[in-house]
């Protein structure tokens, strides 16, 4: 299936590659402006700058059409004019006012993948009462392998669904939707971006043969050398291919055209053929379509989107002096296959993640019981029930006995019998014999006294009492006279 975009593309920054999962001290500080990474292979899409390793550095908002993590997945739902404009304006602060009870985004044909809402911060339970349909036109799409959602904020929540069948409209319903303030529906990333490449043939120097993959092409209507690729004309058959450091999952291609109108004919018939790891084809589309032959753009959905992929090719048999492959860039929109995490798709889910699952940036969607924190790897050992918050770990239920503090890490030692209050931090039965002192200064503290200056008191008043003793019998034994006296 070919889609023509002939709209907006003017406005369209696409751009992007895999790699991430690295260190801070790996990104590189000599990137040209707006690139970043260790190799400078990522392209920043927040509307007012990155850092070195790609986080927005002012207001955290990403430019018109991204959003995500690093701000690097296409918004699909910016492609069409939308019935509700304010749910696709960039800003999560304008909302729908009407009160309705359902909206319909659309979207241009192809697969379906996931979405995202944000509601209103002061509604944010909203954000857990909307429902969703996917529509094929008139025809409902049910997704592949089912469907799941978590929350990245109170009131920001995704919804995955993939499916293979094309879609054109995600429908929202549910007492949540009068609160909608935002709607991105995801169009992937573009995991081509700089990639490793191979070609034929060039049609003369001067030709930048990584003008396919770069992230550039023309905003002035003109072919240029610089930004663009074209095959030598004289061979019948010339090809580009784009190798993958690792299998990913493609959605739909996109492919720029030489922009001069008297010369998109040129692309007419190309073929585009995806390869898998074991060098077999998943999926060989021909550009046949007389409607679409002078596209400026084109967009091929990749009908086999559940396989992983190594590596595309665009290729043309020649059939007259005129028809040689050029174009100013091709461009592999989708994602890491299942249980790979990371901007270059090379890291695996951490197994502690509730089904092995995770974000992109490799934080677990869900922990399973008893851990916590980013990877799921830390334990909530001395919580009731072992219930705490999947990010901070605080106790939900309270602690186990013998153990206080938020998180219950603090063992009452102490305290008679090992029991404490959690909120007042003091011993419910007082202090074990020989901490007399303690109990005092615990049962001294104030409800605005904090666990942690609690803790350091303990230790001081041991310390003096110590100091007091030893120089107390120091004295005694060199004063026998007064000490009697």
């Amino acid at each position: 299936m070919v889609q023509c975009l002939h709209i907006r593309i003017a406005t369209w920054k696409v751009w992007f590659l895999p790699f991430l999962c690295v260190s801070s001290t790996d990104f590189r500080s000599d990137c040209p402006t707006n690139w970043f990474g260790p190799n400078c292979q990522f392209k920043c899409h927040c509307n007012n700058g990155c850092s070195l390793t790609g986080e927005c550095t002012t207001d955290g908002v990403c430019e018109g059409g991204y959003f995500g993590y690093l701000c690097q997945y296409r918004d699909l739902a910016k492609e069409l004019d939308q019935t509700a404009p304010e749910l696709t304006d960039n800003e999560d602060t304008t909302c729908l006012n009407d009160n309705p009870q359902s909206v319909s985004m659309q979207m241009l044909p192809g697969p379906f993948s996931f979405f995202r809402v944000v509601v209103n911060k002061a509604r944010a339970e909203a954000v857990d009462l909307i429902t969703f349909e996917l529509l094929n036109f008139n025809t409902k799409v049910t997704c592949e392998d089912g469907s799941y959602s978590y929350k990245t904020e109170l009131f920001i929540k995704y919804f995955y669904c993939m499916t293979a069948t094309s879609v054109t409209h995600l429908v929202l319903s549910g007492n949540g939707v009068p609160y909608l303030c935002t709607v991105n529906i995801g169009g992937g990333r573009n995991l081509a971006l700089k990639g490793a490449f191979k070609y034929s043939s060039i049609f003369e120097e001067g030709i930048n043969v990584a003008g396919g993959v770069d992230g550039e092409y023309p905003r002035n209507g003109i072919f240029e050398n610089s930004m663009c690729f074209q095959a030598n004309m004289s061979q019948e058959y010339s090809f580009y291919q784009v190798n993958f450091q690792v299998p990913v999952l493609i959605d739909y291609f996109l492919l720029i055209n030489r922009p001069e109108p008297l010369f998109l004919m040129r692309m007419k018939n190309f073929e585009l053929i995806s390869i898998d790891d074991m060098n077999q084809t998943l999926m060989r589309f021909v550009e046949d379509d007389p409607a679409f032959s002078n596209s400026i753009v084109y967009k091929v959905a990749h009908t086999s989107n559940q396989i992983p992929l190594l590596s595309f090719r665009v290729q043309k048999h020649r059939l007259n002096l005129m028809d040689v492959l050029q174009f100013c860039e091709v461009e592999a929109y989708g994602d890491c296959p299942e249980v790979m995490v990371g901007l270059d798709c090379a890291d695996l889910c951490n197994f502690k993640c509730v089904d092995q699952r995770c974000e992109t940036s490799g934080r677990c969607v869900q922990c399973h019981a008893g851990f916590y924190g980013e990877h799921c790897d830390l334990e909530c050992l001395h919580c009731a029930s072992r219930n705490c918050t999947r990010r901070e770990g605080y106790c939900i239920d309270g602690c186990l006995q013998g153990y206080l503090d938020n998180n219950c890490t603090t063992a009452c030692y102490h305290c008679m019998e090992e029991l404490c209050d959690q909120r007042s931090l003091t011993c419910r039965r007082g202090c074990k014999e020989g901490v007399a002192a303690i109990a005092a200064s615990m049962s001294a503290k104030t409800d605005e006294s904090s666990s942690s200056s609690f803790y350091i008191v303990i230790p001081l008043f041991l310390i003096i009492a110590v100091a007091a003793l030893l120089a107390l019998l120091w004295k005694k034994k060199t004063s026998p006279i007064t000490a009697l006296e």
